[in-house]
């Protein structure tokens, strides 16, 4: 590892971690149990290739480098990483349920621990990218973009605190949109910006309205099974 780390360079190397996470994950469910311990290394890889696409993102982006290749390579890895997430989500953890008891920790969280180990550093990643890419107006709407897309995770997933992040993101968004965007910004482009904003508001308002039911109690608590093994039990 040390020598592709620096062979390649740095904006690329998030590329590369996340590609090896994904290959890892993907490849755990057809691999015999002595070496499904391997699909965890991929978990490592996934918080690695986070934490450098963050850093990539804050030491070589800025606005001006928007769609230069070093862009694209972190865009691409930043996209990759909800890729690893969905299918670290559907997998679950029961394919780790035979390893040694030592590797518990890291292979046999519950449900809602795993979601938070996964989605935080990806919706993260994403947020600096953004802030990192855009400057003025375009940004408010990009990170307000991401708001609804927190949002939608916290009614998919049935996650009051990603609901609480995503308000807290809203707010953030509105102020600068006041504060800040409204002062910048010419006439045009405050009327499409207000446009823009009040839709997605509306648009978050309605998605409330329609599945507020998912934010009440469950009363059975169910294991982490995995989506697919969900399925099976269904059927």
């Amino acid at each position: 590892r040390a020598t592709l780390a620096h062979d390649v360079r740095t904006p690329w190397l998030p590329l590369v971690w996340v590609a090896v996470a994904l290959l890892l994950g993907s490849a755990t469910p057809r691999l015999a149990l002595r070496f499904r311990r391997l699909g965890l290394y991929g978990r490592l890889y996934y918080w690695l290739a986070a934490g450098t696409a963050s850093t990539g993102c804050l030491l070589h982006i800025s606005p001006s480098q928007l769609l230069s290749p070093d862009w694209w390579a972190l865009a691409a890895a930043v996209l990759l990483l909800f890729g690893y997430v969905a299918l670290a989500l559907r997998q679950g953890s029961t394919l780790f349920a035979s390893l040694s008891p030592a590797w518990n920790m890291l292979a046999l969280p519950a449900r809602s621990q795993l979601e938070t180990w996964l989605l935080y550093p990806a919706f993260g990643a994403l947020a600096v990218l953004l802030i990192q890419s855009f400057d003025r107006s375009v940004l408010t709407v990009l990170l307000m973009l991401q708001v609804v897309a927190v949002f939608s995770g916290s009614l998919a997933l049935r996650r009051q605190d990603l609901r609480y992040a995503a308000l807290a993101g809203l707010l953030g968004c509105m102020a600068r949109l006041l504060f800040f965007d409204l002062r910048q910004s010419g006439t045009i482009t405050r009327a499409v910006v207000f446009i823009l904003m009040g839709l997605l508001l509306l648009g978050m308002n309605a998605l409330y309205a329609r599945f507020k039911s998912r934010f009440e109690p469950v009363t059975e608590h169910q294991p982490d099974l995995g989506e697919d093994n969900l399925a099976v039990e269904v059927e």
